[in-house]
């Protein structure tokens, strides 16, 4: 994988602009269309032996970063606030312990996480980044602004829990952004775009055992948003169950 450089981020779009992009590229004329190409990379991403490890996102960018400085997730909590997990922000550390949770459609990293462990999260292999660009480039006039992030979940999470990223309500915080956990009550309203389609465990009737499905739980908070024309897709994916996915909260 090419390692990360800060001119490449910074070309990325914002995540409305991202939306509009990616909705050029598959020619959207017609609602579902992003739905048929999550369900296509949905076997790639939850059959094989990098299953579940993976999920889809779109690739965008939410602030500048100056030369040195990489986007890094922390794990943060705040007393009040109790759905916050995390925070991202602007990083000038080198540790080991920062590693690469993000991948452009070309490859190159783009953001970064702290881990405990380094080795807990590795970058798709060659052939699944292959795989992805091929189902990507063969919907519309040609997908590339989706990239890969990291599932870095010790299980796989249910259908319902969700994550909103949203600017940092302290205005003394330099370009950050919160992560924010959210229940099943949980409704994107017109101000939020979705961002990143992972694996998540469902029941497919009350009688059945859990299978996984791809399915987008992360949202963005947009910020700084113009005045432009609703985007619309639909929230749910078309569920594709996995063989042998029994249990599916164990890897």
């Amino acid at each position: 994988m090419a390692k990360f450089d800060v001119a490449s981020y910074n070309e990325l779009p914002m995540i409305w602009d991202a939306h509009r992009l990616l909705s050029k590229q598959l020619a959207d004329d017609k609602p579902g269309r992003l739905d048929a190409l999550i369900e296509a990379l949905a076997p790639l991403f939850l059959t094989g032996d990098e299953r579940f490890k993976f999920g889809i996102c779109i690739m965008h960018r939410h602030f500048d970063l100056k030369d040195g400085e990489r986007m890094v997730t922390v794990p943060e909590t705040d007393e009040e606030n109790l759905n916050r997990v995390a925070i991202t922000q602007p990083s000038t550390d080198t540790s080991s312990n920062i590693v690469a949770e993000r991948w452009m459609f070309d490859g190159k990293e783009f953001e970064h996480a702290v881990v405990d462990d380094p080795t807990s999260i590795t970058p798709p292999s060659d052939e699944f980044f292959e795989e992805f660009r091929r189902i990507c480039k063969s919907f519309g006039n040609g997908v590339d602004i989706l990239g890969i992030c990291a599932n870095n979940m010790s299980v796989i999470q249910r259908h319902d829990i969700f994550f909103l990223e949203l600017l940092h309500p302290d205005p003394t915080k330099d370009r950050t952004q919160a992560i924010e956990q959210m229940g099943p009550d949980f409704v994107p309203t017109s101000t939020m775009r979705q961002s990143a389609w992972v694996p998540v465990a469902v029941l497919k009737d009350a009688a059945s055992d859990e299978f996984v499905i791809m399915k987008c739980v992360h949202n963005c908070q947009l910020h700084g948003a113009p005045a432009v024309a609703e985007i619309s897709f639909k929230e749910e994916m078309a569920p594709v169950s996995v063989v042998g996915s029994r249990n599916a909260n164990q890897f």
